[in-house]
């Protein structure tokens, strides 16, 4: 396929970064059907990159954050999940396309639809559809979260756990943005809160006020169903026995005092919505 003819059938709906190395995905149209055409590029400047990369491997524990290690990861993690029956984007070959491979590159089927976060956004959405991918949600997050505890597997978790990285389209609900992710198996009920925490702030942002957070809070806890676990993942961080995590999570409560979605207060809220 010639540069002119790529460029006329290719249409970029994401770019983050520098420059002609900026990272780029986009929607490629191969045939009959589109493709979607992941380009890793880099984020930071070279020495906030460095530093970055510093902050994973002595205190963060997760994965490299290169080019060529954020594209391996997500290749690694999808096909983790896949195995264990959690939906993700179908990694294709990269000889599907007809330009040379490329290692930073990665290609994807393409989904119509839109993230289970613009739904819970949605001021028009029916009520009903979000209880349903609520419950849908809440089902597979429990099993999860329960492989990963009993396997000791951080890769089962999302690093930035956000209703933003949960597709819905063609009755699916898919699971994706695994560029980077958690390695420290010892901390995998203490990431596994960390998770929980973080979708359930995204909710939170999404609705449009506390009572409509509320009622969905009890339609997710009732979904997830196993309280004992709730209990277990929430203590992990609203009473960390890591003298680190605990300092903390002081710290955390001290910037986020006035946020109504702390993490301390939306962890509480599920717990006490699971009983």
């Amino acid at each position: 396929m010639s540069e002119a003819n790529r460029e006329a059938t290719e249409k970029t709906i994401d770019r983050n970064g520098f420059g002609d190395r900026a990272q780029v995905i986009s929607v490629r149209d191969v045939g009959d059907r589109s493709l979607v055409v992941k380009r890793y590029g880099r984020k930071r400047t070279p020495l906030r990159q460095g530093m970055v990369q510093l902050g994973h491997w002595t205190f963060a524990a997760k994965s490299g954050t290169s080019i060529a290690a954020r594209a391996q990861t997500e290749r690694e993690v999808a096909s983790l999940w896949r195995s264990h029956g959690f939906d993700t984007f179908e990694i294709l070959p990269d000889d599907v396309l007809a330009d040379p491979c490329d290692d930073s590159r990665l290609v994807m089927e393409f989904v119509d639809g839109r993230s289970l976060y613009a739904l819970l956004a949605d001021r028009d959405a029916d009520e009903s559809e979000v209880r349903r991918e609520l419950r849908r949600f809440g089902t597979e997050w429990r099993r999860r979260h329960g492989l990963a505890v009993e396997l000791r597997e951080p890769r089962l978790l999302h690093e930035h756990g956000t209703f933003k990285h949960v597709w819905l389209g063609d009755g699916r609900q898919i699971n994706f943005d695994f560029e980077i992710c958690w390695t420290s198996q010892p901390r995998i009920v203490e990431l596994a809160g960390r998770e929980t925490a973080s979708f359930l702030r995204s909710m939170g942002r999404a609705c449009r006020n506390r009572a409509q957070f509320e009622a969905r809070l009890r339609v997710l806890a009732d979904a997830y169903g196993d309280r004992e676990q709730i209990d277990v993942l929430t203590a992990a961080i609203l009473r960390p026995n890591r003298p680190l995590a605990r300092i903390g999570y002081c710290l955390e409560r001290l910037k986020r005092r006035r946020d109504e979605h702390a993490p301390r207060r939306v962890l509480a809220a599920f717990a006490a919505a699971a009983r």
